[in-house]
Formats: C-alpha cells, sequence, structure tokens
C-alpha cells in the first residue's frame, strides 16, 4: 500500500513488489505440501513386499507388436488432398 500512495513509485516497481510477494507466499505452501507428496510418493510402507512380487504373474513382451500405419493417399502433383 505504500508504494500505491507514493507518487514517485513507477508501475513496474508496484508490479515487481505485488509479484515478489505473491512468490514469497506461494512458495510458503509448496514447501508445506512438499513433505506431504515425497512421503506418498515415496513412502516404503506403501511399496510391494518380496513375497508380493515373487506371487506377481509373468507377463510375456509382445516381440511382434507392429502396428501397420494409416494408408495415405498422396496426392498427384497439383491436385487439392482430401481430407
Amino acid at each position: 500500500m505504500d508504494l500505491l500512495s507514493g507518487k514517485e513509485s513507477s508501475a513496474n516497481a508496484i508490479s515487481d513488489k505485488i509479484k515478489d510477494m505473491l512468490f514469497a507466499k506461494s512458495a510458503d505452501k509448496i514447501d508445506g505440501f512438499r513433505s506431504n507428496v515425497a512421503d506418498s510418493v515415496f513412502n516404503s510402507a506403501n511399496a510391494p513386499t518380496q513375497a508380493e512380487v515373487d506371487a506377481a504373474p509373468e507377463v510375456e513382451p509382445e516381440d511382434d507388436y507392429n502396428p501397420e500405419p494409416p494408408e495415405v493417399e498422396t496426392p498427384a502433383v497439383g491436385e487439392v488432398p482430401t481430407a
């Protein structure tokens, strides 16, 4: 508010100050969430046990997966392509 009331304050200075304040406020919120997110992503309590890993079914890789590309008709020179 002090910057807004001062006549010597430029619009850029006011804008920069507002951006700095918003950045600081959002940084505080992010720091608060960071530990919760890290715990939920890297928490070893949610990791499968070795017995669960061993009991999981084996998945056969599909070596021959080769989808056919869509056929595209190339127009002759000077013709307009149709969609």
